[in-house]
């Protein structure tokens, strides 16, 4: 945005996804090891150790997509409150860019997931390569979806 790149509305969302994705994916982990009986995402047959890499279970895609809606809500309030009128993004605040940055922090969990169960087990990428994969994905994605908006 600083750099002339964005506008205020694709800063904000790019923003609001990528913390939302974040969380997601962190959300999903954290108790996802917690379920008795997690699958893993390229074979949803095949039941595996929880923490295993790619493994998804109810409880995980639930963690995950209610931090995603909090994240997003958090985010779009402190902009709603701290940003003022005269501001750039004050006119950019829509609340259909939280709906987008919901569905799409949800998202990047899933594809991090995805992204676990094939090229992390195959050792191509690196936790760390993961994770930075999936939120940028989930973050260009989000911002095509608002240009076709």
């Amino acid at each position: 945005y600083s750099f002339g790149l964005l506008s205020p509305e694709q800063a904000l969302l790019a923003f609001t996804t990528s913390m939302a994705a974040a969380s997601a994916d962190t959300m999903a982990s954290e108790i996802g090891v917690l379920s008795p009986s997690p699958v893993l995402i390229t074979n949803p047959s095949k039941v595996v150790e929880p923490g295993v890499d790619g493994g998804i279970s109810f409880e995980g895609l639930t963690a995950s997509f209610l931090s995603s809606v909090s994240i997003s809500m958090l985010a779009y309030a402190g902009f709603l409150v701290l940003i003022e009128e005269n501001h750039a993004f004050s006119a950019s605040i829509e609340l259909n860019y939280l709906f987008i940055s919901v569905f799409f922090g949800f998202f990047g969990s899933v594809i991090d997931s995805f992204l676990g169960a094939t090229l992390q087990n195959k050792r191509i990428l690196t936790n760390n390569g993961v994770n930075l994969a999936s939120i940028s994905i989930s973050v260009l994605l989000s911002l095509a979806f608002l240009e076709v908006l």
